[in-house]
């Protein structure tokens, strides 16, 4: 599934061209995913990982990339303890 993710933030990236800023970077949350962004410095932001065999997911607009990243965390802490 996160790879599928990847492919799609890739291919829809691509589309944006060179005008739109947009960026793509692996992330440390879980077992590895990647965060997504477009616009400056990150109005649409899309975090996608992978924890076991759980996907996990998150989404925002005008938060910035770190608050993203912030939320994803507090996600994934959340996944682990639900694993127990």
């Amino acid at each position: 599934m996160v790879s599928w993710h990847d492919a799609q933030q890739r291919r829809d990236n691509a589309k944006r061209g060179v005008i739109n800023a947009y960026g793509r970077e692996h992330v440390g949350i879980g077992a590895g995913g990647w965060v997504y962004w477009s616009g400056y410095p990150g109005y649409f932001v899309f975090v996608a990982w992978r924890h076991d065999r759980l996907v996990g997911s998150t989404a925002s607009w005008q938060l910035v990339r770190e608050g993203t990243l912030a939320l994803a965390r507090v996600h994934q802490r959340r996944m682990v303890a639900s694993l127990r």
